[in-house]
């Protein structure tokens, strides 16, 4: 097992320029032979399989928490040029880096919409929906300017948004890409709690974001 352990370090720090069973079994003294059948016992991988899970989880998430080009990606991990990451990628994903990032975004404003539609329900249906109306109703906002600008609440506890998003196929890692979510020891929890929530939109009119306003 201390193999392993080295032999993971080791990959952490050299994936994105040595690929090959041959670099890390001298790196450990050990013949690529002997290497090979050490990690396939103990993960079920061979050492070059553990390499492209490395680079894969780095490719997703330069291609879905970033703007950089397909391009910059592949010089990043460096791959040959764009093509040869793109069927890398492919390969090991699914699909192609274009299509998964499109994929991402649509599934983030999918989340978004469905917050949005969550606080509402929340504004109108629920206890603390009535406080939060009364709040509004003092500062003048009307149920008109409610309703067309979709304003909503979101409830004071801790996984609220989290659990009825989950129910809805949306999962946490996509909620905190989103920006709804935040990464807990015990799980994603709620990032907006006991606030008035104002959706944002883009020139498409797809919510790309919110403003909140503490009650």
């Amino acid at each position: 097992m201390e193999i392993y352990i080295e032999l993971i370090q080791l990959i952490d720090k050299h994936y994105t320029h040595e690929r090959g069973v041959r670099f890390y079994a001298d790196k450990l003294c050990l013949s690529a032979k002997y290497l090979t059948s050490l990690v396939k016992s103990i993960s079920g991988n061979t050492v070059q399989q553990l390499v492209f899970k490395a680079i894969v989880k780095k490719a997703i998430f330069l291609v879905t928490s970033t703007d950089k080009s397909i391009k910059e990606i592949s010089d990043y991990l460096n791959f040959p040029n764009a093509s040869a990451f793109g069927t890398f990628f492919k390969k090991q994903v699914g699909m192609s880096p274009i299509n998964y990032r499109e994929k991402e975004t649509k599934e983030i404003i999918a989340a978004n919409e469905l917050a949005t539609r969550f606080y509402q329900a929340c504004l109108t249906k629920s206890e603390f929906g009535k406080l939060a109306q009364r709040y509004l109703a003092g500062r003048g906002i009307t149920p008109e300017i409610i309703e067309k600008f979709s304003i909503g609440v979101s409830l004071p506890g801790y996984t609220s948004l989290v659990k009825a998003l989950g129910k809805r196929g949306c999962r946490e890692e996509l909620l905190i890409k989103a920006g709804l979510g935040v990464k807990g020891r015990n799980g994603a929890y709620d990032k907006f709690r006991g606030r008035v929530m104002i959706p944002i939109e883009d020139a498409r009119g797809h919510v790309v974001g919110f403003g909140g306003r503490i009650l």
